[in-house]
């Protein structure tokens, strides 16, 4: 139980960022809900505020209690300004995500993350007067961070970049100081590398030529790490591609479309950037993730696109190439039974049915290559549906489904224009393995 001791020796410690991590973690912001933390952190407050009788009001009117050096008697205290700068700061981030279709909350959000901005000045200033010295050095990060986060939204790039880079050396410094937790390290180091991406934007902005390949191997460098982090400098490159041009056009079934609206111009922006990352990317775990990205940035775009409907196809094609692709590079990896193997070529199946529907009927090569890469690869669910049934000792079912894989690769073999080589190739390796298992 917590106890006040005597103002002589009072100095209290809060593990600043490890609670944040913790609140944010358990609470909504490991899936992107940043309306259900916020709800959290009224509640916690709410709780906070009565066990340290120190209310927000009563029911007829809120009259908060000012908070100061004097008032703080336990630990728990400085919890109070943090939480009420962790609520306002995710009902910002909910309203910029919400500020896609009513730009208005734009100025709601500048002014939830200056109140945001206040009490994390209102933590420092109670930590400078009544805690340790960890926690000192952890509310400067933590202030720094967020005011850096405030000018970052308001486009002050140099501001936020001197704010930005006051955080960064504070967390790199605390982390070096406790090399001997390396799970409080650990915490400081991935707050540092957070920040990063948006301190390397702001480079960019003020004129650093570097900042766009900094950032491409900061998102290269995130492959199987947090998906929020991905999702950030992926925006952030967009941004980049965006900024720079104002207009840009895209080529769908042979007529080039011109994008001007800002909006829309950074979606495709985003999606370029997207499939320049794929070509660059050097392992399969990699091209996965972002093919994976790429699926929801183009799955939002297809919402954001309904005002221009050949632009909306275009989005809509590139995220069934991308549905395809990475369909395809979880097939190739190993371990896979041939039941999850099946699903995933039906899966593919699926997908290249739909842009047959999408694609104009009059586009003779664009159909026949989508027929000739439909039977190949349900000529490949076939294969692997006859292994399961073999192994299930079901033989007539299994001899019936190699049957038909083989004349499903006929079809495929058959339309040798419409195949690439190597897509040709796999057909007749298919088909090779289908006639040995037959007489096996």
């Amino acid at each position: 139980m917590e106890s006040a001791v005597p103002d002589a020796v009072q100095t209290f410690s809060l593990d600043i960022l490890a609670t944040v991590r913790d609140a944010q973690q358990q609470h909504g912001l490991r899936h992107g809900d940043y309306q259900r933390y916020r709800q959290y952190c009224s509640r916690r407050l709410a709780r906070l505020r009565k066990s340290l009788k120190l209310p927000a009001g009563d029911r007829r009117k809120v009259h908060r209690k000012p908070l100061t050096p004097e008032a703080i008697k336990f630990d728990r205290c400085l919890q109070i300004p943090l939480f009420e700068a962790e609520r306002l700061w995710a009902y910002a981030m909910q309203l910029k995500s919400e500020a896609n279709t009513d730009q208005r909350k734009k100025f709601s959000q500048f002014s939830k993350l200056k109140k945001a901005a206040r009490h994390a000045n209102l933590l420092e200033t109670l930590c400078a007067a009544k805690a340790d010295a960890k926690t000192k050095l952890e509310a400067q990060a933590y202030l720094a961070a967020m005011q850096g986060t405030l000018l970052f939204e308001l486009e002050k790039w140099p501001e936020a970049g001197a704010h930005l880079q006051g955080a960064v050396d504070l967390y790199t410094s605390l982390a070096g100081a406790a090399h001997q937790l390396p799970e409080d390290a650990a915490v400081y180091t991935a707050k540092a590398d957070e920040l990063r991406p948006q301190l390397r934007y702001c480079a960019y902005n003020i004129g650093d030529a570097t900042a766009v390949e900094d950032l491409r191997a900061m998102r290269l460098r995130q492959i199987g790490g947090d998906d929020g982090a991905s999702d950030e400098i992926d925006s952030l490159l967009a941004q980049t591609r965006s900024d720079s041009r104002a207009v840009c056009e895209v080529v769908w079934q042979g007529e080039t479309v011109l994008v001007r609206p800002p909006k829309l111009r950074a979606l495709v922006a985003a999606l370029e950037e997207l499939r320049l990352e794929a070509d660059k990317a050097e392992t399969d775990e990699a091209q996965i993730s972002i093919q994976e990205s790429l699926i929801k940035r183009a799955g939002e775009g297809v919402r954001e696109a309904q005002s221009e409907p050949r632009l909306q196809a275009w989005v809509a094609h590139t995220k069934l190439r991308a549905t395809i692709r990475r369909n395809l590079l979880l097939a190739a990896g190993s371990g896979r039974k041939p039941t999850e193997l099946a699903r995933l070529y039906e899966a593919v199946t699926q997908t290249l049915a739909d842009l047959q529907q999408l694609c104009q009927a009059g586009d003779t090569a664009t159909q026949a290559e989508l027929a000739a890469q439909l039977a190949l690869y349900r000529a490949h669910k076939c294969h692997q549906l006859s292994r399961a049934h073999f192994a299930a000792k079901r033989l007539p079912e299994c001899l019936a489904l190699l049957q038909r894989c083989l004349r499903y690769c006929k079809q495929a073999r058959d339309a040798r224009g419409a195949l690439t080589a190597e897509e040709q190739e796999a057909a007749e390796e298919l088909a090779r393995k289908a006639e040995g298992d037959q007489y096996s």
